[in-house]
């Protein structure tokens, strides 16, 4: 298992996807476990050798994609000719990742720039997500124009500003609650919006909590933002 395999299963799962393999629900397996089924040497050289050469340009992103998660740095120049070489945007986004974990800064700029331009709003929380593995803001405005659209991926969006949370330049109070307590206005953004606030903890959360759970007309959707509502008030201690 690679050093950061557990911050890197949407990458793996992402290239296990587009390489056909089916994931046993009981026992999923790693990336290192399926390499080695396709007959790859899973050493470091032999994943090099197959990302550098292999028939299958899959086979060869999935071993660059290993390589970086194992922290390999010597892999850094195989995976920026496979970065510069690949048109396919899947493959792309992986392979940009990898770089920007070796600190190769062609990956970040690639991730960067897809937050602020691509059309697909699933890519760009892709992109944002994978900055933040990097302990980047850069993604959080593009993260909040997502949680402030009606698009398919607002619940997911307003749930990973929680995790933006976490980097220590942010300022929580102006930048993220005030985005968490607007959804709360739509129904279908109220228990994502509430749930993400108790999450948060804030106590600038708790008065436009209350306001949307005393409005709220939907019985199993009142039970569930009173929950969060608890959970929110028990997080500000003793009064």
């Amino acid at each position: 298992m690679s050093k950061r395999s557990t911050g890197w299963l949407t990458t793996i799962g992402l290239a296990l996807v587009h390489l056909c393999v089916p994931l046993a629900a009981e026992e999923p397996k790693t990336a290192t476990q399926l390499l080695a089924e396709k007959g790859i040497d899973t050493s470091n050289a032999g994943l090099r050798q197959a990302a550098e050469g292999h028939a299958d340009h899959r086979i060869r992103i999935m071993a660059a994609v290993e390589l970086s998660g194992r922290g390999f740095v010597e892999a850094a120049p195989t995976i920026a000719r496979l970065f510069a070489a690949e048109r396919e945007e899947w493959a792309r986004i992986l392979l940009a990742d990898a770089l920007a974990h070796l600190g190769d800064s062609r990956g970040e700029a690639f991730l960067k720039r897809l937050c602020d331009s691509s059309t697909d709003a699933s890519v760009r929380y892709d992109a944002a997500d994978r900055l933040l593995r990097l302990r980047s803001a850069y993604g959080l405005k593009a993260v909040i124009e997502l949680a402030r659209s009606e698009g398919a991926v607002r619940e997911a969006a307003l749930m990973k500003l929680v995790d933006f949370a976490s980097l220590p330049a942010l300022d929580v109070h102006k930048q993220i609650v005030p985005v968490l307590s607007g959804a709360l206005s739509a129904p279908s953004a109220r228990k994502a919006a509430s749930q993400a606030l108790a999450l948060l903890g804030d106590p600038a959360g708790l008065s436009p909590l209350e306001a949307a759970v005393a409005a709220e007309q939907d019985t199993g959707r009142r039970e569930f933002m009173e929950a969060q509502l608890r959970i929110l008030r028990s997080r500000q201690g003793p009064s």
